[in-house]
């Protein structure tokens, strides 16, 4: 599967000398994330935050790749972001448990978990469309 998450990023790198849709520049931070080149994948991030920071597919992106880098507090403005643009996604709660895991703060963890598992429906997809 490394592979050919390796196509995409070649793929994407090129698509973006030629166009500046977001979706592909989205799609190339999900590919370097993937690839795990986090730094890549954040630069292209930031760059989407700059014009869309009310997209939350983006918001979680950013999330992912902070929570990578270790980069927890950063992490958390992105999550609650996106938690406060739609608090009905069970797999934002789920995210911020594990994020809350890393930092120690297990108390605040289970109380995400518990929000996680009482919110119904299925689980949203996260992933590139490629």
């Amino acid at each position: 599967m490394q592979a050919n998450y390796k196509n995409a990023v070649h793929y994407f790198e090129q698509v973006t000398t030629i166009s500046s849709q977001e979706v592909y520049k989205y799609n190339l931070a999900m590919a370097y994330t993937k690839n795990g080149q986090f730094k890549l994948a954040l630069r292209y991030f930031n760059e989407l935050a700059e014009s869309r920071r009310n997209q939350p597919n983006y918001n979680i992106g950013h999330t992912q790749v902070l929570m990578e880098l270790k980069q927890y507090e950063k992490a958390r403005n992105w999550l609650d972001a996106s938690i406060k643009l739609m608090p009905h996604v069970r797999e934002y709660y789920e995210l911020s448990a594990d994020l809350y895991k890393k930092v120690g703060a297990n108390e605040k963890a289970a109380k995400e978990e518990k929000i996680a598992h009482n919110i119904s429906g299925d689980a949203l997809d996260f992933e590139p469309f490629f």
